[in-house]
């Protein structure tokens, strides 16, 4: 079992993705998270139909999915998008990891 299901969060993270995931979006909102040391921050959160977790939206990830559905967030709403675990994703020099979205609409969807 990965480390990480032993400290769960309410957010995706590469625990959740041993292989790719078809998705289909329920919501695009912006939070206020707190980040480690206190301070709060408002960043755009992704819900997914029938998940618990959501996912942080990043740029990389919010172009991908204007890309595969247009620029407003109010058309994915019920799109299909396809997660992954990317372990080459940089934060800064160093290689974190992090999830991405698939630049292609998962098999079957529109």
């Amino acid at each position: 079992m990965h480390f990480k299901k032993y400290f769960p969060t309410g957010f995706i993270d590469e625990s959740d993705l041993p292989k790719d995931a078809n998705v289909t979006i329920s919501a695009v909102a912006v939070e206020k998270l707190t980040r480690p040391g206190g301070d709060q921050e408002d960043k755009v959160v992704m819900a997914f139909e029938g998940k618990n977790k959501k996912l942080v939206l990043n740029k990389t990830n919010a172009i991908r999915v204007a890309k595969l559905y247009g620029n407003n967030t109010e058309d994915w709403i019920g799109k299909a998008i396809t997660l992954y675990f990317d372990p080459s994703v940089k934060f800064g020099r160093a290689t974190v990891g992090g999830v991405r979205i698939r630049e292609t609409k998962p098999k079957g969807t529109k």
